[in-house]
Order: C-alpha cells, then sequence, then structure tokens
C-alpha cells in the first residue's frame, strides 16, 4: 500500500472531453476538472460559482417562445441591450428599463421642483440642480420629494416604480394610500439605479423617494411610475423580423462615432435604430440613394472598415460585396466610367460558397462556408476601386453565427457550429491563422452553438448559447495559453445572451423559457454575482414581516430564499392562494428569492506517474480531503457537507463565509479517486486548491 498527497493548485483549464481522460501526457491535464458546471474557471486557478440571474420582465405576447439579444453600445457610460421577438422590439438600459411611459409630472427634474411636494426640516434639504434632485438628510430629519398618482380604474393593475440617480447612496421608495405612507410599498435600494412591481389597491397613492434621517445625500436625475398594463416599461417598436429564424440570422453594426445602429438579414430590407437621446429612439428602414446595386434583394451580413459600409451576402448573389462612398454610407451608387477613389465598390468574393459574416479588424475579414477570407489594400493603406484586394487565409467554413472581436482576434463558429475557431494575424505567416480551441471539450460545444458574446471584466469570458437551451463558456487568454471550457445550466430554455459593457463592466443577459404554471413564458433576465439564484427578485422593507410579494412570474414554483442573508427553507410561491406572494417562517427585513441551482465540479482521476509506471490501474482511497476556500460557504464533498457551524457565530446569525482550508474523511475505495464537490445551497462558492492524503493499493 502506497500512501501519496496530491495537490491540484488551479483549475484554469476548465472541463475536458471525456475522450481526453486518459492523457495525463497533455499539456494542461493538470489544471483540469471532468466536470465544470455552473462555474467559472479564472485565468489564476480558482473557479468560483456562476452568477445568479435577476428577473427583468417577460414578452408581452405569452406566447412567445424566441428572442435575440443585441447590445447598443453609446459611449464608455452608456448601453443598452435590444430585444427583439417576432412581434416586438425592447430597448432596455443597463438596470433593466427604458421607458416610454410615466405617471410623473416633471420626471426629470427639467422643470425643477415643479409637481413635486418637498419634505425637509431640522436641517433636512432638497434641491433641484441642473435636470437633477439631490436629497441632503440631517441626523434627525429625511429630506424626500413626492408626489400624488391617479389610479382610478387601474387599481389592480401591476405598477412599477423607480429611480434612476448619480450616485450610490441608499433611497427608500415608499408608497402610500396617504401623503407620506407606505402601506403599500416601503423599501430602501443602495445603488444608483432600482425600482420593484406593486399593486395599488387604491384609486390614488402617493410615491416618496426619501434619503433616510443620518443618510448620505441622494442625487435622483429621473424617476417614474408606470402602469405596465396600460403603459410601458420598455420602448417598443414593432418587429419587422417575423419568424425565429430571421431573427436568429440577424447581424448588426454601429456606425462610427454616431448612436446609430444598421441591422441587415436576407429576407427583410436592412433597418435602422437611432439613439436620438435616453427618452427619444427612432427605429425604421434605411434609405439609400437610389438605385440599390444589388436590386430588390436584401444584405445579410454588415461592417464598418475603414471609412466605407460593406454590404454582403444577398440571396440573388451570394457572393458578392457593396462598399458605400467614403463617409457616405447610404450611397453605393456604383459608377458608370472609369472608377476614382471616392466611388462605391463591388467586390465578388470567388465563384463558390456564400458570405456569411464580415468583421473589421486589422483587415475585413468575411466568412463563407466555403473559407476565410480577408479583403485589404495592395501594398496597405485605405481599399479603392483601384488597388482592393482578396486573399483567402483558411478552408475550414463558417455558420451564420455573427464572429466576435476578441481583442486582435476573431471568434467564428465552424459551419457545423460544433467548434469555435479562434483566427490570429500572423506576422511570420502574414496572414490569419485560425485554431480550433473546442478541440479538447467537443462534448460541451456539440449541442450546435448559437451566438458568440464576450466578457471582459477581469478575464475574457465567451459566451456561446447552444440549440440545446445550455449555456457554454470558455475562459480564454491567448498570452498565457489558457483556454477553459465550462457549461451552465437553469431550470429554463436559454434561447439568446448578450453581454453589456459600461464603465468598464460587462453585464451578461439572457434570454430564457420559463414554465409558469404548465406554459412557458419567455423571461428577460440580468447577471448578478450578489445571489447564486436564477429569475430572482430581492426586496427590503423597513419592518420585519413574513410576507413578500411580487413574485407572479414564478407563481406556482418552488423558490430558494435568502431571508436576511441566512439560508431559509424553500417555499412554494403562492402556496397561502395569494398569488405572487412567499410566506416565511420567520419574519425578515430584506429577502432574496428565485430558482436555484447547483454549483458542482468533479475533479480528473488520480494517476500518479513515475518513471516507470502509471498508478491508474491502483485503488485509491482518500483518507482526508482538503479544500482551500476562497469567501466561500462550505459546500458537499462526495455528497457529505462538511460541519458547518462554528461555536463563535451567534446563534440566529448565518454562518459567514470562509477563506480558510476546510477538510473531511472520506471512507471507501475505487479506481479513480475523484473529488465532487457542489455548492447546492444558495451561497457562493469559490475553490482555489484540492489536495489531501490517498492511499493506493494494487489489489
Amino acid at each position: 500500500m502506497a500512501k501519496t498527497y496530491p495537490i491540484q493548485q488551479s483549475f484554469s483549464a476548465g472541463e475536458i472531453s471525456p475522450k481526453m481522460i486518459a492523457r495525463t501526457d497533455q499539456e494542461g491535464y493538470n489544471h483540469s476538472t471532468q466536470l465544470m458546471l455552473n462555474m467559472i474557471p479564472s485565468i489564476q486557478g480558482p473557479a468560483s460559482d456562476r452568477p445568479g440571474f435577476e428577473f427583468i420582465d417577460k414578452a408581452d405576447d405569452p406566447t412567445e417562445q424566441y428572442c435575440r439579444m443585441i447590445p447598443f453600445q453609446i459611449s464608455f457610460d452608456e448601453a443598452y441591450v435590444v430585444i427583439i421577438t417576432i412581434s416586438t422590439v425592447y430597448i432596455a438600459d443597463r438596470d433593466g428599463f427604458q421607458l416610454d411611459t410615466n405617471e410623473f409630472v416633471n420626471s426629470d427634474f427639467s422643470a425643477g421642483g415643479t409637481g413635486w411636494t418637498q419634505v425637509e426640516s431640522g436641517g433636512a434639504n432638497v434641491t433641484f440642480p441642473a435636470g437633477t434632485c439631490v436629497l441632503n438628510p440631517s441626523n434627525s430629519q429625511p429630506a424626500a420629494i413626492n408626489q400624488a398618482v391617479d389610479a382610478t380604474g387601474t387599481e389592480a393593475n401591476q405598477y412599477w416604480v423607480g429611480f434612476s440617480g448619480l450616485n450610490d447612496a441608499p433611497c427608500r421608495i415608499m408608497v402610500g394610500s396617504a401623503v407620506g405612507g407606505s402601506d403599500i410599498v416601503d423599501q430602501l435600494i443602495v445603488g444608483e439605479d432600482g425600482g420593484l412591481f406593486f399593486t395599488p389597491g387604491v384609486s390614488n397613492f402617493f410615491v416618496q423617494y426619501q434619503a433616510d434621517p443620518g443618510g448620505v445625500t441622494k442625487i435622483l436625475d429621473t424617476v417614474a411610475v408606470v402602469d405596465t398594463v396600460t403603459g410601458q416599461i420598455f420602448v417598443r417598436f414593432t418587429s419587422p423580423w417575423t419568424t425565429p429564424t430571421i431573427i436568429e440570422e440577424l447581424q448588426f453594426d454601429t456606425v462610427p462615432g454616431q448612436g446609430l445602429m444598421y441591422l441587415v438579414q436576407r429576407d427583410v430590407p436592412p433597418q435602422f435604430l437611432d439613439y436620438v437621446d435616453e427618452r427619444q429612439w427612432a427605429f425604421g428602414p434605411l434609405v439609400f440613394i437610389a438605385p440599390m446595386p444589388w436590386g430588390a434583394s436584401n444584405p445579410g451580413s454588415i461592417a464598418f472598415y475603414k471609412g466605407r459600409l460593406y454590404l454582403g451576402g444577398t440571396r440573388a448573389d451570394k457572393v458578392g460585396i457593396w462598399a458605400s462612398k467614403p463617409a457616405d454610407y447610404l450611397n453605393f451608387v456604383l459608377p458608370t466610367g472609369t472608377p476614382v477613389d471616392s466611388d462605391a465598390m463591388y467586390l465578388p468574393i470567388g465563384t463558390d460558397g456564400e458570405i456569411l459574416w464580415m468583421l473589421s479588424t486589422k483587415a475585413l475579414t468575411v466568412g463563407m462556408d466555403t473559407g476565410e477570407h480577408i479583403i485589404l489594400a495592395e501594398g496597405g493603406g485605405i481599399p479603392t476601386p483601384a488597388n482592393v484586394d482578396t486573399e483567402q487565409q483558411s478552408a475550414y467554413g463558417s455558420s451564420r453565427v455573427q464572429a466576435k472581436r476578441v481583442g486582435e482576434q476573431i471568434a467564428y463558429v465552424t459551419s457545423d457550429r460544433r467548434r469555435l475557431y479562434i483566427s490570429t494575424y500572423s506576422r511570420d505567416d502574414l496572414g490569419w491563422i485560425s485554431e480550433d480551441v473546442s478541440y479538447s471539450a467537443e462534448h460541451i460545444t456539440a449541442g450546435l452553438l448559437r451566438e458568440i458574446e464576450l466578457s471582459t471584466d477581469l478575464f475574457n469570458v465567451l459566451w456561446l448559447p447552444t440549440l440545446e437551451g445550455k449555456l457554454v463558456g470558455v475562459t480564454y487568454d491567448p498570452r498565457r495559453k489558457i483556454i477553459g471550457w465550462h457549461q451552465h445550466q437553469t431550470d429554463g430554455f436559454i434561447v439568446t445572451t448578450t453581454v453589456l459593457k459600461a464603465r468598464g463592466l460587462s453585464e451578461l443577459w439572457i434570454g430564457v423559457l420559463r414554465d409558469h404554471n404548465g406554459a412557458l413564458e419567455l423571461h428577460f433576465e440580468k447577471a448578478d454575482t450578489e445571489f447564486k439564484l436564477d429569475s430572482f427578485l430581492e426586496f427590503t422593507v423597513a419592518t420585519p414581516q413574513t410576507t413578500f410579494t411580487g413574485y407572479e412570474h414564478l407563481d406556482g414554483r418552488t423558490v430558494q430564499v435568502l431571508a436576511d442573508g441566512a439560508v431559509h427553507p424553500d417555499v412554494v410561491v403562492g402556496a397561502n392562494g395569494n398569488v405572487g406572494e412567499i410566506t416565511l417562517q420567520l419574519a425578515a427585513t430584506h429577502i432574496a428569492a428565485g430558482l436555484g441551482y447547483s454549483a458542482r465540479m468533479i475533479t480528473l482521476p488520480i494517476d500518479m506517474l513515475t518513471q516507470d509506471e502509471s498508478k491508474a490501474s491502483y485503488e485509491k482511497s482518500w483518507i482526508r480531503i482538503y479544500l482551500r476556500l476562497l469567501n466561500s460557504a462550505v459546500p458537499l464533498v462526495n455528497g457529505t457537507r462538511l460541519p458547518t457551524r462554528n461555536e463563535a457565530t451567534p446563534m440566529g446569525e448565518r454562518e459567514p463565509y470562509r477563506t480558510e482550508d476546510v477538510d473531511m474523511a472520506n471512507l471507501g475505495w475505487d479506481l479513480y479517486g475523484a473529488i465532487d464537490i457542489e455548492q447546492d445551497l444558495p451561497l457562493h462558492l469559490t475553490v482555489m486548491g484540492v489536495f489531501g492524503e490517498l492511499d493506493m493499493d494494487n489489489i
């Protein structure tokens, strides 16, 4: 019997294919796992649970079963998500709403304090500088504003109330049947923006925004209250894209230096979405200068490159690309005589295949089902009719999934939708070289990849929803040669994803079909790292209570609950007969409730290689297993939870997260010695390493 002390200090290579479990000779094997589910490996080595998803809204039409989410970057500080279904185009900001209607008078404070009653005494004061409202409380008195809302005839409708601010200071929202009352809503919201749903139940109610006594000054720039039955939380337009296939094939690009997006698809005339300002949008068909050289057909791919708009891939001309006149993006009129540099251009990419996407990087890259090409100027510089040229770079073949720029690289999906390739410019080869980054985890991408999105917070993660309704991710750092695959599931069917980037942060959104009383509903949700719950909502009240409303989207579902930070027993929404209501066993002031999920990883089989033999055939038994945790709750290890209660923790308080080594004895023998680590509670988990004492015997 041999005693060894194995250690795994990194999980950055993520989950690998079952076909590679015996490949102990493979570079990166010692940083891999055989399962990485609902966990994300970092480039530094630790693996953490994925963020939960906060419920934002659901599709207007209950029969909607598909949507596409597209990011619209306006500036460093401002970004929106465009949500497209077969009936509606929605626009939401990073906080989940872009108001189209508003019951308040002077909701943006452009008229100072007009329409608002100010609450200020004892040193507290309210001011309205430059289109904002500043609530400055004193140590003993609140600073607040309030306004009456007429809900005659709509008392039973669901309303939404919220605010957008310029700082992170807390703001209390109170809704009452009398001035200053809070019998309908009393919720403290921390952050720049926030809001909640409620049902008034009275014909007139009063909304108050308040900075509490002794608190920090709150600066508001917009407030809103909306009847979600007769009004809208999102800006909405009628969708011209009327089938899931058409929506899935949509491609888009933004006009350089403008808040303007162009969208194309082969069966629908090109459209524009124009950001006029945060409260005004325009949407409709693009109007090109006639004659359009592609005739009655419509282009299916788009890219802006070096001062021109490039469109290509119509049904009538599958290999043709048209370039606009420089800086005249709607003018594609081709010259009738000798072309000059300022003329529009037509470029056929060979004679076979079909143009599927275009992407602007160092060159204009074109993906076709027969291979990948670039458009460039002979001798360098800007392409013109006199010097434009095309070169084929590879022959792997692409799908119609729109490619994504990853730094100076290009990520694209192959024609079978089963592989992800990364294309890199090589100075040695003077061209673009493509590499299959999914070869080590081909079982994960076998679900057929649907889209590519990229988050770039602490490290790059490519997000790829599949046609099977799962979400696949890959942690990617080419300089450190890190490719770490992970897969993610939720209690639902994920149909789309996108990533918003604003203020240097990335925010993952999903469109997901979830069961609601036996029928599927299309929900819009965004990632939130604070809670390990899906489709969750969070509420805070001033006085402890046992009932919380607002969970209509989860009515009839069993949900996990965090009450004042502690894990509460699971509850069924609406079990007391009131739709959307949760009843707790103990009163709380702060809850988050949503669908639970497990974060789980399984290490690879132990094989202690020596110079002359492998120990793969030896029976193995862990005498003791150690987990090195970072700011985590204790998980299950091989199905057993370690003791979690510390004598130093007062009764009635949740055990604090730990950054330490936890250990357990593990009885029994098997051939593999793999360790199964799972967090099934709505609490966080980060595993930095696994090590311990192992017996091996050649039985």
